[in-house]
C-alpha cells in the first residue's frame, strides 16, 4: 500500500526518486545502496517513504529537494541545507544525526542537482554551486 500524501513537486535522482509533500515532508523511493533515502530498513523500495534524520527523527519542513547521482539534497524551511547519500570529497559538511549539513550554505530558497554536483539559490538572488567539477560546468573556474 502506498501512502497518501499531497505532492507539490517530484523529482528524480540517478537511480531513486522524490517527492515533496505540501505540508514540507520529503518521500523516497528506489535505491538506497549510498543511503540516498537515508536511512530506511526496507531499501531498495518501490514504495515511497517518509525521509528521516535517523531512525525515525523526524527531518522538519522542506522547502525544496533534488536528487543526484546517489546523494538527496533538501532546502529545509530555516534556509539550511542538508545532503543524504553519497559524498564526494567537494562536499564538505559536518555530519549530523545520519545527515550531512552543509555549513557554508545559508539563506537557500531552493536546489537543483547534477550526477555529482548541486546549485543553491539564495534569498538575494546569487547562486551557489556545490560539488565535483569535471570539466567546466558553471562559469570559467574549476573545481568548483
Amino acid at each position: 500500500v502506498s501512502p497518501a500524501f499531497d505532492l507539490q513537486f517530484s523529482t528524480a535522482g540517478y537511480d531513486h526518486s522524490l517527492a515533496l509533500a505540501r505540508e514540507g515532508t520529503v518521500w523516497a523511493w528506489g535505491n538506497n545502496e549510498e543511503g540516498q533515502l537515508g536511512p530506511r530498513p526496507d531499501s531498495p523500495s518501490t514504495v515511497p517513504g517518509r525521509m528521516y534524520l535517523q531512525g525515525r527523527n523526524p527531518f522538519g519542513t522542506v522547502r525544496s529537494v533534488a536528487g543526484g547521482e546517489q546523494f538527496t539534497v533538501a532546502v529545509k524551511e530555516d534556509g539550511s541545507i542538508w545532503m543524504w547519500g553519497r559524498r564526494t570529497p567537494k562536499f564538505d559538511g559536518a555530519a549530523q544525526q545520519g545527515c550531512l549539513r552543509m555549513p557554508k550554505l545559508e539563506n537557500v530558497v531552493s536546489v537543483s542537482a547534477g550526477p555529482a554536483y548541486f546549485l543553491a539559490l539564495m534569498e538575494d538572488g546569487r547562486v551557489s554551486v556545490w560539488g565535483k567539477s569535471v570539466g567546466v560546468k558553471c562559469g570559467a573556474r574549476r573545481g568548483v
